[in-house]
């Protein structure tokens, strides 16, 4: 198909239960401009010959086959083969609403934004949960600086994940060449304020378009040493690249490197398999220290987080948290 207005993206890797659902939304879109690439990671499973079969179906399909290299790997093959003006991401086990597309690409056209974010559904199976975006008001208009500022203060997952979003192509060709790190998980906290600053102008709707469905078993439900050495990597990224990239936010970049650390420190705390005193965190901790200054002083932040942060610095956070924990249990008694 010459020009598709949107390149949807799907890796697939062991699916196949959920594969033929997810396709059979994007194929049912009441946008048709599309080209749909399905992306086979490798899969050891029925996924290769499923996305073979939809492909005989459906001009608008075109499957790419590779090597198993990860969810990451796969996008970015996808990112390379799309000829969209747009393009937008979908995980093989999801699926989109039908107007999905349409409302998207509305929203990109008539506001001239580079990145459109939309609502999303949890889906539990028996029952649908919408997130709560907690925005102001809907839809909302963000600058380069105001959506990158939200996600180094807030961290809202509607900005964090890559496939509630329409991206206009270009970003993924600016001077940056933004794309998802291969071999990592949490590949999204990596990239999320990237596209965010490289945007001129960011849409957020209220729509629910997106339904993210929830697995047991899956790799982000499980937590384990490998989640926090990419946690840790990723969040030892912000301060160098806003450095850089945008030096008038760096307030935003270390407070969010320092929220990062007082939030994993915690889980590993309440994780039986986490050890809050490994190395990775020992070394992230003096990251910190190192590269960040302390928030006492700064008026647009709460209490609590001040709180943190001093006792952190003075070595006394872990003690403060043991106290907590044994208040909790008092008042359960």
């Amino acid at each position: 198909m010459e020009n598709p207005c949107i390149s949807v993206i799907v890796p697939v890797y062991k699916v196949e239960q959920h594969l033929d659902k997810c396709i059979q939304s994007i194929v049912q879109q009441t946008l048709s401009s599309l080209e749909i690439l399905l992306v086979d990671d490798g899969s050891p499973d029925r996924c290769p010959e499923i996305c073979d079969k939809w492909a005989a179906r459906d001009s608008r399909i075109r499957v790419i086959h590779k090597d198993n290299g990860g969810l990451s790997d796969a996008r970015n093959a996808g990112i390379e083969s799309a000829c969209g003006e747009y393009i937008m991401f979908v995980d093989s086990d999801d699926y989109i609403a039908e107007q999905a597309c349409e409302r998207l690409l509305e929203y990109a056209r008539s506001e001239e934004a580079e990145l459109v974010c939309c609502n999303f559904f949890w889906d539990y199976g028996i029952r649908q949960v919408e997130e709560n975006m907690k925005v102001d008001y809907l839809p909302r208009i963000f600058s380069a600086d105001e959506a990158t500022e939200l996600f180094f203060r807030q961290k809202p997952l509607y900005l964090i994940v890559a496939w509630n979003k329409l991206y206009r192509r270009d970003l993924f060709y600016t001077d940056e060449r933004i794309r998802f790190p291969v071999g990592r998980l949490h590949e999204d906290e990596f990239t999320a304020y990237r596209f965010l600053y490289a945007s001129g102008k960011t849409v957020v709707i209220s729509d629910p378009l997106y339904y993210y469905v929830q697995r047991e078993g899956s790799i982000m439900a499980r937590y384990g040493e490998r989640n926090v050495c990419d946690t840790v990597a990723y969040a030892m990224g912000y301060i160098p690249w806003t450095r850089n990239a945008a030096p008038h936010l760096i307030r935003w970049a270390e407070y969010a490197t320092i929220v990062s650390y007082t939030t994993l420190f915690i889980r590993c705390r309440h994780e039986p398999l986490l050890d809050e005193d490994a190395p990775v965190m020992r070394d992230f901790f003096e990251y910190v220290k190192r590269n960040t200054h302390c928030l006492f002083s700064r008026s647009d932040i709460g209490w609590k987080m001040k709180l943190k942060d001093v006792l952190l610095r003075v070595r006394l956070f872990p003690l403060f948290l043991s106290v907590m924990d044994w208040l909790k249990y008092i008042r359960g008694c």
